[in-house]
């Protein structure tokens, strides 16, 4: 019992928190304080603490492959006008996630 409430506590921070698991400026430093609140909650071993940044990174790679190939798919399917529009809105909800989060906050539309 004891292993599925981590797993499942693993799968919802997981969800939640590997946007924020990039390698870079303040990504990385909150994927850094990410780690260290698991470590506390979930007493990680160091190997543990490994396993799971191997995860992330993982999970990152495989998530920013997805979006490329959603993106391609998307070009083959969109004309240049609806391009432009979408591309448009992409940048709106960067702007409003800025103005609610502030400019620490990365999008996933700004990779």
């Amino acid at each position: 019992m004891k292993k599925i409430l981590i797993a499942s506590a693993f799968a919802l921070a997981t969800a939640i928190s590997a946007p924020s698991m990039a390698n870079t400026g303040m990504d990385k430093e909150h994927g850094e304080r990410h780690m260290q609140r698991l470590t506390e909650k979930l007493d990680l071993t160091s190997e543990q603490q490994e396993q799971v940044r191997n995860i992330y990174q993982e999970q990152m790679q495989k998530h920013k492959e997805i979006k490329e190939q959603g993106k391609q798919r998307m070009s083959e399917v969109l004309n240049d006008e609806q391009e432009k529009k979408l591309e448009e809105m992409h940048k709106e909800r960067q702007e409003r996630m800025k103005k609610k989060y502030g400019e620490e906050h990365r999008s996933h539309d700004s990779n």
